[in-house]
């Protein structure tokens, strides 16, 4: 089967990266051509000149440069400009057996505005299916349009899962972010015995907690400590004239220290012997996690958590590894990955830094030989095949849940159609 994997350009592609390459690495591996494609809404051919990424960097199965942040490194015959060039798009999804989009819809960015060219990208005589990374759903209602047009949806998270199936009425089911070489990067580690200190690998946005790791930084006893990954935040934690007040350590702070005064958690912690890695590529990534007791994410989104779970693909890299996680728990049974099982739960943010650095101090005391065999367990569940088996069948109209048609949904995604996105 040939298989055109759409993806709509965006500001951070994150997960989603990974998520695509582990879907194509599993899908070749069963048999089938993926090509993915970056859609613009530019005339055709008149690209942006972008450099390819240097930091970070690793080769994906289809020969493409990728790095975490940036996602792939889509050259000019990968990307397909479609302004004013929608019958050349449907002359090439003709070659095709299955559209899968990747990124399902255009975003709400300054380049898209008054943009109703891409709703005919889905007027195509091919079976198509979609993608859900997050549990956002609810602020993307223009996707309502396009949606019965899918064969079904598979959503990364149990969020995304429970809260698409309460919006648009499609066969669904969960397909977590897809791991491959398993068994290969497994037999990588190193003996609990010779592993010390903890590694934390997050996006620095707000939802994801970096400054709560940070600020427990100096509570903790063992070593070492690393912190990688970027983003717009770190450079609020780190500019010395664009700090935010809230990176910078008050009194009234749980488990303020006088030695903190007038100082930013990022200094503080940097004086504690935090080492920060920037971003850092899949290899490098396991090399780190091979030789560390635990992983810590401390992600946590109010808004998420009212449908389900969102599990960072970092976790499973972790358990692959032999890391113990070390994360907060969304309190969702239904999620693949559970506390005490699979986990080991951090502290609210409301517990304070000093509670959230001995539960990680605790951990990374521990050799945990019996914890990994058990925790180990789960991993089947995210191997590249399966989940892209059950991409395949979704595109047969099978799926595990069925959603149901939100009136008030597909009403707001009118709205933003005439408004936003200019459609008469």
């Amino acid at each position: 089967m040939r298989i055109l994997m759409p993806h709509y350009l965006i500001n951070d592609y994150g997960g989603i990266t990974n998520s695509t390459e582990g879907l194509i690495r599993g899908l070749t591996a069963l048999g089938h051509t993926v090509h993915p494609v970056l859609l613009e809404w530019k005339p055709f051919g008149s690209y942006r000149t972008e450099t390819k990424p240097d930091y970070g960097d690793s080769e994906s199965e289809t020969g493409m440069s990728m790095e975490q942040r940036g996602g792939y490194f889509f050259g000019a015959s990968r990307r397909f400009g479609y302004k004013g060039a929608t019958s050349m798009w449907k002359q090439l999804v003709a070659e095709y057996d299955l559209v899968f989009w990747q990124v399902p819809v255009p975003t709400q960015t300054a380049d898209n505005r008054g943009n109703h060219e891409w709703l005919e990208l889905y007027d195509i005589n091919v079976p198509q299916i979609a993608h859900i990374h997050d549990g956002n759903i609810e602020s993307i209602p223009w996707i309502s349009a396009v949606a019965p047009l899918w064969k079904g949806i598979g959503c990364v998270h149990s969020c995304a899962l429970k809260s698409t199936q309460k919006f648009l009425p499609l066969p669904m089911s969960l397909c977590p972010s897809p791991q491959w070489n398993i068994e290969e990067r497994m037999a990588g580690g190193f003996d609990c015995r010779q592993r010390d200190g903890w590694l934390s690998l997050q996006t620095f946005k707000a939802w994801k907690r970096v400054a709560d790791i940070v600020r427990a930084v100096p509570f903790m006893e063992r070593g070492p400590k690393l912190l990688a990954g970027g983003g717009i935040e770190r450079y609020y934690m780190t500019s010395p004239d664009k700090v935010k007040p809230a990176y910078v350590w008050k009194p009234t702070d749980k488990d303020y220290d006088k030695s903190f005064r007038n100082k930013t958690i990022w200094q503080v912690a940097v004086e504690h012997k935090m080492k920060y890695l920037d971003f850092i590529g899949n290899e490098e990534r396991d090399s780190i996690l091979c030789r560390r007791v635990a992983l810590i994410d401390a992600s946590w989104s109010e808004k998420y958590a009212l449908h389900g779970a969102h599990v960072n693909r970092v976790v499973i890299d972790a358990l692959i590894c032999g890391a113990v996680p070390i994360m907060r728990d969304w309190g969702d049974k239904d999620s693949p990955l559970q506390p005490h099982i699979h986990f080991v739960p951090l502290p609210t943010t409301e517990d304070g830094p000093a509670k959230q650095a001995k539960v990680i101090d605790d951990t990374c005391r521990d050799l945990w030989p019996s914890w990994m065999v058990r925790a180990r367990e789960v991993l089947p569940l995210f191997e590249a095949t399966r989940v892209a088996n059950i991409f395949l069948e979704l595109a047969e109209g099978r799926g595990t849940h069925q959603g149901v048609r939100n009136k008030q949904y597909f009403r707001k995604g009118q709205e933003a159609l005439r408004g936003y996105f200019g459609m008469m």
